[in-house]
């Protein structure tokens, strides 16, 4: 779930910039940011969790999206 912010400038362009969200307060033992490629398979393996529950600990909607930058709660 990422939330996009609209950056305006004056010279009457524009972009959407997307702003990672904290992951949810909680339990977390740490947190980790992803990285360009990466799946949540792989970072839930990396961590010695299930992708499972990355998903709960993280509300996330959909398991297959997650992007550089996001930031994961990892319980």
């Amino acid at each position: 779930d990422g939330s996009c912010t609209p950056v305006i400038f004056y010279n009457r362009q524009s972009r959407t910039t997307y702003v990672p969200p904290d992951p949810p307060a909680g339990p977390c033992r740490t947190v980790h940011t992803v990285a360009y490629g990466e799946t949540l398979s792989g970072i839930a393996w990396r961590y010695g969790v299930t992708v499972s529950q990355l998903v709960a600990a993280n509300g996330l909607q959909n398991p297959n999206a997650v992007y550089a930058g996001q930031r994961l709660c990892i319980p």
